[in-house]
C-alpha cells in the first residue's frame, strides 16, 4: 500500500525542488525569512491523519489538520475547531458547540457534517490504521450546523486527549469523497498551512493558508526535508541549508550553544526507548530468558555512553512526564549473575544465537544503542546479530502479522503516549485486539489480567481508582517482560535564533502552527 501510496504522491502533486537548498536561497531577504526548512530524521510516508505514519509525518499533519480540540506541551487540552464542550452525567454523550467562520483548504465552510464524515470514516475504512482509538464511538450526531453530539458505547475518560491526538484532525466530508489514496496524497484539513507539494522519498512542503481563522503563524512556507544522517543535518544547519534540526549529539551542541545565530532548545518527552521480543519465538516465549535479558543491560551506560547523558534510565514502560506512570525501576537492576541464573533456569545455560532488527537514524542514537545492548548480553552468552533497515521497510517488517511470515526476533523502536496519558500506550501496545498489523502490539504480548484492568481503567473517570489500575497494570507488563526499556530520550533542537513560537511537544515532535519571526 505505500508503495502505491508513494507512486500516487508522486503523480498527483508537481515534484519541485525549488527552494530546497535553504531559505537563504528563495529570493528577496525579507521573503527569504518567512521559509524554513525543517531536517526531519525519516521518511514522511502519509499525510493521512486516520494513518500512523510516525513522527515526521505527525509533524508535517500538524501543520495541515485540526482536530475538535488539541493539546500542549503540558498535555492540556484546550479547545480548537470547538469552542467549548459538556458531557451528560451518564459520560456517554459529549456536546461540542463548533467555531464558526472556519473554512478549509478546499474553500468548503467547516461544520458538523464535517465532524460526522471524518469520525465515522474509523467506523468504514479499513485503511484507518488508527481505528482502534476511536471504535468506542457508537455515533456522531448533528445537532445543527455548529453543534455536534458524540456518543459512546462506554464511558471513555480519555476521549478528550484521543480527540487531540493527531487522529482527531477534522477533514471536509467533500474531500472524504475520494479515494484513500487520494486523501493522503492530497489533504484537506483547516490548518493554517496548506500542503503544497511533495517529493517522493526526499521532503513535504507546506504553504501559509490565506484564510485560515486564527492568528496563524508568521512563516509563508516549511518544507520538511528527510535527513537521516545527525552529522549532515548539524552540516546543513551551520551552513544555511536547513533552519531547524533536531536529533543532535552533545558534542554538537557544543557548536551552537553560545552562538547568537542559533537557539538551543531542550524539553522533555514521553518517549520510551525499548528492545520489543516477538514472545510467539523461541527462546522469547520464555518470561525467564526475557526477564534475564533485562537483567543483562545496564541503562545507565548507555544513557551517558552513548547517549551521551542527553536521556534518563527508562523506570517503566511509560516515561514519568506520562499521565499514571508508576515507578518500577527497581525491578531491572544491572545484575549480569542474576541473569545468568535465569537463563540457566529456562534451559539455556550457555546463552543462545538470534537476530535483532533496527533502523539508523529514525530515532536518536539507534543503531548505536542497539549495538550496545549487543555486547552487554554477548556477557552472559546472548550473541545477537544486528539487521538494518530502511524505515519504511523497518516498519512493514516488524508489523506483519505473527502467523504471516513473521521474521522478527527482536526489535527496537521508541514509543510516546501520543495523548499523554496511560491508556494510549496500553491499548495499542499491550492489548490481544491490536496485535500487529491491527495495532501495535508487535510483541504479540497477551495477559487476561492486565485486559481487565485495561478495560476497567478506559472507563474509570476516578482519578485515584484510574491511577491506581494504571500502577498495577506496568507492574504486570514489567514482570511479564515483552519490552526491555533502555531509557527516555531527551528533546533538543537547534534553529535560527530569529525564531521564536516553536513548540516541542513530550511526543517529540515539534509545533509550528504559531511560529514567529523576530
Amino acid at each position: 500500500m505505500k508503495k502505491s501510496l508513494a507512486l500516487l504522491m508522486a503523480a498527483v502533486l508537481a515534484l519541485s525542488m525549488a527552494g530546497c537548498s535553504g531559505s537563504g536561497d528563495t529570493g528577496d531577504s525579507g521573503e527569504a525569512k518567512t521559509k524554513i526548512v525543517v531536517a526531519v530524521t525519516a521518511e514522511i510516508l502519509s499525510l493521512d491523519p486516520q494513518v500512523n505514519s510516525s513522527t515526521p509525518g505527525e509533524t508535517v499533519k500538524d501543520t495541515i489538520f485540526e482536530g475538535l480540540v488539541k493539546a500542549d506541551e503540558f498535555n492540556e487540552v484546550h479547545p480548537s475547531l470547538a469552542e467549548s464542550w459538556s458531557v451528560s452525567d451518564d459520560g456517554l454523550e459529549w456536546t461540542f458547540k463548533l467555531r464558526q467562520g472556519v473554512k478549509f483548504h478546499d474553500g468548503e465552510e467547516f461544520k458538523a457534517a464535517d465532524v460526522k464524515a471524518t469520525l465515522e470514516r474509523y467506523l468504514t475504512n479499513e485503511g484507518s490504521t488508527r481505528a482502534y482509538l476511536y471504535n468506542n464511538i457508537k455515533e456522531v450526531q448533528i445537532l445543527d450546523d455548529y453543534t455536534v453530539k458524540i456518543v459512546t458505547n462506554t464511558v471513555q475518560a480519555n476521549l478528550l486527549n484521543v480527540l487531540a491526538y493527531g487522529g482527531g484532525g477534522i477533514m471536509s466530508a467533500k474531500s472524504l469523497e475520494r479515494s484513500n489514496d487520494e486523501i493522503a496524497a492530497s489533504p484537506v484539513g483547516t490548518g493554517p498551512f496548506k500542503l503544497k507539494e511533495v517529493v517522493t522519498g526526499e521532503s513535504a512542503t507546506v504553504e501559509k493558508f490565506d484564510d485560515y481563522w486564527g492568528e496563524g503563524s508568521d512563516l509563508t512556507e516549511i518544507k520538511f526535508l528527510t535527513v537521516t544522517e545527525a552529522s549532515t543535518r548539524v552540516n546543513m544547519l551551520e551552513t544555511g541549508e536547513v533552519d531547524y534540526i533536531t536529533g543532535v549529539t552533545k558534542e554538537d551542541i557544543a557548536r551552537f550553544e553560545g552562538n547568537e545565530k542559533f537557539t538551543v532548545q531542550y524539553a522533555d518527552s514521553n518517549r520510551v526507548a525499548h528492545l520489543g521480543f516477538n514472545m510467539t519465538k523461541t527462546p522469547f516465549d520464555n518470561k525467564l530468558v526475557r526477564q534475564a535479558m533485562n537483567y543483562a543491560v545496564d541503562r545507565e551506560a548507555i544513557v551517558e555512553g552513548v547517549l551521551g547523558g542527553m536521556g534518563t534510565v527508562a523506570r517503566s514502560v511509560l516515561a514519568e512526564t506520562t499521565y499514571g506512570f508508576s515507578d518500577a525501576g527497581d525491578m531491572y537492576t544491572y545484575d549480569p549473575a542474576k541473569a545468568k541464573e535465569l537463563l540457566k533456569q529456562a534451559g539455556y545455560p550457555d546463552g543462545f544465537d538470534a537476530t535483532v532488527v533496527t533502523c539508523d537514524g529514525r530515532y536518536f542514537k539507534d543503531k548505536a544503542t542497539v549495538m550496545a545492548v549487543t555486547s552487554q548480553l554477548a556477557e552472559v552468552g546472548i550473541n545477537l546479530k544486528v539487521d538494518v533497515y530502511d524505515w519504511a521497510s523497518y516498519l512493514d517488517l516488524v508489523k506483519t502479522a505473527w502467523d504471516d511470515n513473521n521474521t522478527v526476533e527482536m526489535y527496537f523502536f521508541g514509543w510516546e503516549s501520543g495523548t499523554g496519558e496511560a491508556s494510549y500506550l496500553f491499548n495499542s501496545l499491550f492489548t490481544k485486539k491490536n496485535w500487529a498489523p491491527v495495532g501495535w502490539n508487535t510483541m504479540f504480548y497477551e495477559n487476561d489480567e492486565f485486559e481487565k484492568l485495561n478495560d476497567l481503567s478506559y472507563s474509570c473517570t476516578d482519578d485515584t481508582e484510574r491511577l491506581a489500575e494504571y500502577a498495577q497494570m506496568q507492574k504486570i507488563v514489567m514482570d511479564d517482560a515483552p519490552w526491555m526499556p533502555l531509557f527516555v530520550f531527551q528533546q533538543v533542537a537547534v534553529y535560527r535564533s530569529d525564531l521564536s513560537g516553536i513548540t516541542l511537544l513530550p511526543i517529540e515532535f515539534p509545533r509550528f502552527t504559531e511560529c514567529k519571526i523576530k
